[in-house]
Order: C-alpha cells, then sequence, then structure tokens
C-alpha cells in the first residue's frame, strides 16, 4: 500500500509537442496540432472539438469565478487559530528556520529559511488520491496529475513551467498515492520566484486543455506498460484484488488506456475521452481547494520574507466552500473482507527470480497514536536479529537469507503490520515451517506482554536519530513535509516519527491482540509456483493461486508452543546516553 505512482519530469525532459500559448476557441486549428508523435496523433472530428472547446470555456469560466468572487466567502478550518503560538519541534541539528501560517484561502503552509541552501524547493500535497476516483473512471486522480503540467491561464504555453525549470537548472516531480498527491520542484535560488509562480498556477488557474487530454491519456498508458514488468506493481495491484470490494485500496489506481479513453463512461479517442475530461473537470473543482492544500517552501530568504511570498503567489487557490469540502474523505471500512474467516495464503510467480515471503495484518488507523508507537514497538521486535529473536533463528537454521519488518501507521485509511523474508532454497521447501515460526514469535510477544525496557529502547534509539539528523535536501524536506500536514499537527510535522512521549502497555496489548494467525495475509512469491498457479490477475497478467488451509491450521499455529530457542531478546547495552564533549588527550 506504500507504493506511489511517480509521475516523473527531469529538468532536461522535451515534451511531445511545442506549441505557443493558444486560445481555447482555437483548439481545432491546425498549427496547434504541429510537432504531435505520429502515434499519437489525434482523430478529432470538428463538432468534437467544437464540444470539447465548450467543456474548456466552461471550465475556465467556473473557475474564474470561484476566484474572483469566492475568496472571502470560502471555510476556512483554521481561521480561528493563533499561528503565532505554534513552534515547529525540529532537531537540535537543524538550523533552518520553520514558521506555519495559515492563508486567507485556508491554505496551511510552512516557510523554512536557509541562507546556505544551494537549491531552493516547493511543495504542495492535495488530500486527494486514486482512492476518490469514480469507480468507472480508474486512473483519474493520476491523470489529473498529468494534466496540470499542461499550462495555465497565466502561462498558457504547456511547456512553460518545465522549460522554465529545465532552461535555470532546475528540476520538477509528482506523485499520485492513494490518499494524496504531491506536487513539487527545486531550482538554484535565484530563479525561485519565477518557478514559484509558475508552480503555483497548477493550483489557481490551470487551463486543462482539451487538445492535451488524449496525449495525456497516452503518457498514462505508456506508464502503465512500463509498469507490467515490475513486480513491485504487479504484486501490489495482486493485494488489491483481495482487499474488501468496498474498500477503495481494491482500485486499480494508476489506470490505463481502457479506463480513461475506452469505456462508455470515460468516452474513447474518437470524442476525445469527453467523459473523462468532464469528470477530471468535477474532480479538480471537488478536491482540489485551499483547505484540502498543505504547502512546504524552502529557501534562503528570511521567513517574513517567504511569508509575504507565499501569501501573494497563492492567494488566487480557490476556498473550500463548506466545512464539508475542506475534509479529506473518510473509509470507514475494513481493509480485510469481513466475510474472510481464517488466513489467507496466496503464492504467485514473479518476472524475476526471487524466493520472497511475506506476513501482514490489516489493522485500524494508527496515525493519531503517533506519540505512543506500539506499532514500532512490534516492528522492532519482529525485525530483531539478536540472539533469541526470530531471524537469528531462522538464519541459523539456513531457512532465510534476510528478514524486515515494518508499521505503515502513517495512512488516514488504515494501517499495517508487515514481517517480510527472503527466503533460501531450503526454506522454500519448509516454508509452512518458517511462517509457522514467524507466527510462533508473535504469540511469544503476545505472552511476553509490553516491555517497557523495550519502548525505551526505540525512545532512545529514536532520539538518537533526531538529535543528530543529517541536512536533507530542500527537495526532501518539501515533499515530506508537506505530506505529514495532511496527519499531523503543525509543531510535529518535523519530530512525528521520532515522538516517544508515552508508554502505553494496552495499546501494544491491542495491537498484538489484532495480530492473531486467524487474521494474517500470507503471500509467497517465487517462480517455483507457476505449475500450481491456476487463476490471472486481470490487470497485469499474474499467474497466482489461493492456497487451501486445512481448517485446523489457524488453531495449530495459535496453539503451538514457539521454538525454545525464541525469548525476549536482550536489552541493548551499548544506546548512549552521554554525548558531552571529551577534553583532548594531554600531549
Amino acid at each position: 500500500a506504500a507504493i506511489v505512482d511517480k509521475h516523473r519530469r527531469s529538468s532536461g525532459r522535451k515534451m511531445a509537442r511545442q506549441t505557443a500559448s493558444i486560445d481555447n476557441s482555437e483548439l481545432g486549428d491546425e498549427s496547434a496540432k504541429k510537432g504531435r508523435n505520429p502515434a499519437q496523433k489525434a482523430h478529432l472530428t470538428k463538432p468534437v472539438l467544437v464540444m470539447l472547446g465548450i467543456f474548456t470555456i466552461a471550465f475556465a469560466i467556473s473557475t474564474a469565478f470561484m476566484h474572483l468572487s469566492g475568496q472571502d466567502e470560502g471555510f476556512n478550518p483554521m481561521a480561528n487559530v493563533d499561528t503565532s503560538k505554534i513552534s515547529i519541534i525540529k532537531s537540535p541539528a537543524d538550523k533552518r528556520e520553520y514558521r506555519f501560517l495559515v492563508l486567507k484561502n485556508g491554505m496551511q503552509a510552512i516557510v523554512v529559511s536557509d541562507p546556505s541552501a544551494d537549491r531552493s524547493a516547493a511543495a504542495v500535497d492535495v488530500s486527494v488520491g486514486s482512492f476518490s476516483d469514480p469507480p468507472e473512471i480508474a486512473g483519474l486522480a493520476h491523470f489529473l496529475e498529468h494534466m496540470l503540467f499542461m499550462g495555465s491561464k497565466k502561462y498558457p504555453d504547456e511547456n512553460e513551467y518545465s522549460s522554465f525549470l529545465a532552461q535555470h537548472g532546475g528540476g520538477s516531480n509528482a506523485y499520485t498515492a492513494s490518499e494524496n498527491t504531491n506536487y513539487h520542484f527545486d531550482i538554484p535560488p535565484e530563479h525561485f520566484h519565477g518557478a514559484l509562480d509558475r508552480f503555483a498556477q497548477f493550483f489557481i488557474s490551470p487551463l486543462l486543455r482539451a487538445e492535451s487530454t488524449e496525449r495525456e491519456v497516452l503518457a498514462v498508458e505508456n506508464e502503465h506498460v512500463k509498469n507490467l514488468q515490475s513486480d513491485g506493481w504487479r504484486g501490489m495491484q495482486l493485494f488489491k484484488r483481495f482487499v474488501n470490494p468496498a474498500h477503495p485500496l481494491h482500485k486499480f489506481g494508476t489506470g490505463n488506456l481502457q479506463t480513461l479513453c475506452g469505456s462508455p463512461a470515460a468516452g474513447n479517442i474518437a470524442d476525445g475521452c469527453a467523459g473523462t475530461r468532464r469528470a477530471m473537470m468535477d474532480f479538480y473543482r471537488e478536491h482540489y481547494t485551499a483547505a484540502r492544500m498543505r504547502l512546504v517552501v524552502v529557501h534562503t530568504q528570511p521567513l517574513d520574507e517567504l511569508e509575504a511570498l507565499v501569501r501573494e503567489t497563492f492567494a488566487g487557490v480557490p476556498p473550500s466552500p463548506s466545512r464539508a469540502t475542506s475534509q479529506p474523505p473518510e473509509w470507514d471500512v475494513p481493509v480485510r473482507p469481513p466475510s474472510l474467516k481464517g488466513p489467507r495464503w496466496v503464492e504467485y510467480v514473479p518476472i524475476t527470480e526471487q524466493r520472497s515471503l511475506s506476513l501482514s495484518w490489516q489493522l485500524p488507523p494508527m496515525h493519531m497514536y503517533f506519540r505512543n508507537k506500539a506499532g514500532q514497538y512490534i516492528s522492532h521486535l519482529l525485525g530483531h536479529e539478536g540472539k533469541g529473536s526470530v531471524a537469528a533463528l531462522l538464519k541459523k537454521e539456513g531457512l532465510i537469507e534476510s528478514l524486515s519488518a515494518g508499521a505503515t501507521t502513517d495512512q488516514r485509511y488504515g494501517a499495517e503490520v508487515e514481517v517480510s523474508a527472503s527466503l533460501t532454497a531450503a526454506g522454500l521447501e519448509k516454508v509452512d515451517e518458517v511462517v509457522a515460526t514467524l507466527l510462533g514469535y508473535v504469540r511469544l510477544l503476545r505472552d511476553a506482554g509490553p516491555l517497557e525496557r523495550v519502548w525505551r529502547e526505540c525512545a532512545d534509539l529514536a532520539a538518537i536519530r533526531f538529535r543528530f539528523q543529517e541536512k536533507a535536501d530542500p527537495m526532501n524536506v518539501a515533499v515530506g513535509v508537506a505530506a505529514a500536514m495532511q496527519l499531523y499537527p503543525p509543531e510535529h510535522v518535523l519530530s512525528a516519527g521520532y515522538s516517544f512521549d508515552q508508554f502505553v502497555p494496552s495499546m501494544i496489548t491491542w495491537l498484538l491482540d489484532k495480530m492473531e494467525p486467524d487474521k494474517v495475509d500470507v503471500t509467497l512469491c517465487t517462480q517455483s509456483v507457476a505449475d500450481k498457479a491456476d487463476q490471472t490477475e486481470p490487470i497485469y497478467g499474474t499467474k497466482y493461486r489461493v492456497r487451501k488451509l486445512d481448517k485446523s491450521q489457524p488453531a495449530s499455529w495459535r496453539d503451538a508452543p514457539p521454538p525454545a530457542a525464541l525469548h525476549m531478546v536482550a536489552a541493548n547495552r551499548f544506546i548512549p546516553t552521554n554525548f558531552s564533549m571529551l577534553p583532548p588527550p594531554p600531549p
């Protein structure tokens, strides 16, 4: 679920077409089609062009009306917050200055002053992603991400943004995830103002031209074709296939030519994918409002000047018309199908040679409990390699090459705990034994109960990492902080991942109780199951099978005592606590 669709735009990329700034009424002009790749040539009839032109004009008029008339009437959920009292917690090693602010239109922003920076950067994170795609047009959020690069009312040339960045040593990128879409760029500081103004127009007055639609649909299709040979994307889509159909994670998020321009809802090449384009404009109006956006700017100027720059540059972003539209969607359904009783075991065939095993549990949302770190407590122990750990035992027995564990808690819709192992050839032959050992260790953790010394150890290690953080480049700061602003209070956007404020044993117990054998999803990825794979995932063509487990299997996993070699790991005696500098030795 952590995989995102990254729409890459390098600083040197040449767009498929070089066009001058044209008016929407000229969409049918042959001169506007020069330079198009012959393989992507549109087949748009004159009536279709007129119809699409009308859609474009109507969208521009309605968007302009929002910009001109709605700025003081929108809903600002932070209107009564005194931002001057909000101090962002940062590492002692971080010499940058930070300030949180809320624009009049409701957009939340953090400006970062770094006089020593040799690059400046900005990012906008919008709290909408592929989960919000209409069921009949998969990939709409991703398609809109593409289209926002294609010119604005202020800078109508399709290539203006990318060309400006390329000419001045800059670069840009964007990604569409499940619940958010993130746009970002970096550039040498002396050209930052010009780049920021062009960037801001994505969210103020994008043109979303009819003539760009087909080409960008084909760009999405090209990404999809590239992903067809990626085991990461194949495994992700196979996982989605087994998700609760009522949950949006079940959807095909990236989209392709068929979903965006090959159905009654989306339209087709002959009508310029008219249904998709109409849906895209509605999607933009509904979700791309100021209160749903988080902006981060990293530049060399002082904070006061950066605040003034941001307030002026992004003032035109339309506000959210109501409290309801200012909030991101919520998904109050379980990821795992409620009808599924017991564990599930799926085996599939990868493109590359590998022997990968994973055990995962789907959990309720946990991002609001970031101060307690129950998930990190468990992943710390599951992934431990010390004496008594499950990794140490399985390696000693020659069954695994490596093991890792993680708790994904930075999602609004839910959380996940996963432990993954790379099996040896012997481990593949004894995969049932490996699974039983892993589940036995989870039982051992449950029986041992929460140990404060383990939690304190995690807290001490996190405190050291936070205290001695290396300086991140401006782009990473902008992207990461903008995304974090969607989940955490502004004070904690830099520190949330390191916060261990309170040991809460009941939360650890609750989480371990959720990790029962009855609720585990086992996934085995190996080419050795090719002759047994009797089903095909329809989008990527992945061959797989659902292994039938004996009805007594969950009870066997639950009741079997853990192997005698497993026990709670000993305390780490080598975590430093005194960081005082020693005097130099005498000569």
